[in-house]
């Protein structure tokens, strides 16, 4: 029998307030009890240390470790993976959602027995927390909801889609449905080979680049969703897709000295992706057109919206609106 793989789960947290106990929760209750959980504190002002520790000490898979200073967002998500060391299977967890008890299972099964997939996740509900129905006004999440309903506290339960996206061998085939059809990036915080992140930049200093990230494991193999809806994220109004946008690069962390806007940054480490990920030249350059197909079209689809404001363009079919980051 072959031995189980060791698992190991990042949580960046800064201010988790009550969502944060909650979430460590619903790891702590997975029926694949086999992982560690670390957790990087990034100076949080609340009780997030002090739940932290009781959880510490209550269960010796989990890790506590307070940074120094506030390091931004994108500089914590890589630090929970620093501090994770060798594992097989790695996986990043906000500290504001939540986890069905057989997400981590399922997920494990796919990575066991398809050694071609780096990525596996699961159906995503969004549940809306913010009391005034703030999720129905995000033109990126009604696009891809496929499924509507209420809760037992009355709140709004959106299933998201599309499904199965970037699951074919082909990596310009996966590439085009990730760049033109994934709504937001909820796999990130799917199980992920852990191998593979090395050669990846990881989380970089601006904003949206967990969706760059995710660009760069679909060029390295093939991703899996579970049929199951077994991840819940939680839309409330501290989550970080609803940062003011003069307040974004401070939350994500220092920008390196660019001064490019982080649509530009985003642009060029999409383009450059391809000719990092060890394809053969000719995919390469098959993913470069993808990726400069993409981009021309999103450009070309903002300038007519600027230059004919009162207009509503509907989006291409099949083709997602650019999604927002899907980072805490």
């Amino acid at each position: 029998m072959a031995t189980q793989p060791r698992i190991c789960i990042g949580v960046p947290v800064y201010n988790g307030g009550a969502l944060f106990g909650e979430m460590i929760e619903s790891l702590l209750a997975q029926t694949y009890g086999d992982f560690e959980i670390f957790i990087a504190d990034n100076c949080s002002t609340d009780a997030t240390e002090e739940v932290a520790r009781g959880f510490e000490a209550r269960d010796r898979r989990v890790h506590y470790h307070r940074n120094a200073t506030n390091i931004g967002a994108s500089p914590n998500f890589n630090r929970v993976l620093e501090l994770a060391g060798a594992c097989d299977y790695f996986k990043w967890a906000a500290h504001d959602d939540l986890y069905r008890p057989a997400w981590l299972e399922r997920c494990v099964e796919v990575l066991n027995d398809q050694p071609e997939v780096v990525l596996a996740y699961t159906v995503v509900d969004v549940v809306d927390e913010t009391d005034d129905h703030l999720l129905s006004r995000h033109p990126f999440y009604k696009f891809g909801c496929l499924e509507s309903s209420t809760d037992a506290l009355g709140r709004p339960v959106w299933k998201m889609g599309p499904l199965h996206l970037a699951e074919t061998v082909d990596p310009a085939a996966r590439y085009h449905e990730f760049l033109n059809r994934m709504v937001a990036c909820f796999p990130i915080f799917g199980l992920i080979r852990a191998a593979v992140l090395p050669g990846t930049g990881l989380h970089r200093s601006y904003f949206g680049s967990d969706r760059t990230l995710l660009g760069e494991l679909v060029l390295r193999g093939r991703f899996r969703q579970v049929e199951e809806r077994l991840y819940i994220n939680r839309y409330h109004k501290s989550v970080g897709r609803l940062v003011p946008s003069n307040k974004q690069q401070a939350w994500i962390g220092s920008s390196g000295g660019s001064q490019l806007p982080p649509q530009v940054l985003q642009y060029i480490d999409l383009l450059r992706a391809p000719f990092a990920a060890g394809l053969s030249a000719a995919d390469s350059v098959r993913c470069f057109t993808v990726a400069s197909t993409h981009i021309a079209r999103r450009q070309t689809g903002r300038l007519i919206r600027l230059a004919l404001p009162t207009i509503g363009y509907p989006t291409t079919a099949g083709q997602a609106p650019a999604g927002p980051s899907a980072k805490p």
